[in-house]
């Protein structure tokens, strides 16, 4: 596989004060940002999955494949 380009997870999600929402790394830089709308936590909690789901999908691409993972990264998504 090549060389990830996106900032190292794991990401956390955040609301502050004023309704924001910021999704940052675990190096603190911030990987995106997002205002009240009704979607804002969903969309969240699907962003803030993406670095795992991407190592879920490295692993299924290498033939291993664990549904129980696989099942709890879909329930945090």
């Amino acid at each position: 596989m090549s060389e990830t380009k996106f900032t190292a997870g794991a990401w956390k999600s955040t609301i502050s004060n004023n309704g924001r929402n910021q999704i940052c790394g675990d190096n603190g830089k911030q990987v995106c940002a997002m205002w009240n709308c009704k979607e804002r936590d969903a969309n969240s909690a699907l962003i803030a999955a993406a670095p795992e789901m991407y190592a879920l999908l490295e692993q299924i691409c290498n033939g291993i494949f664990d549904a129980e993972s696989a099942q709890k990264l879909l329930a945090k998504a």
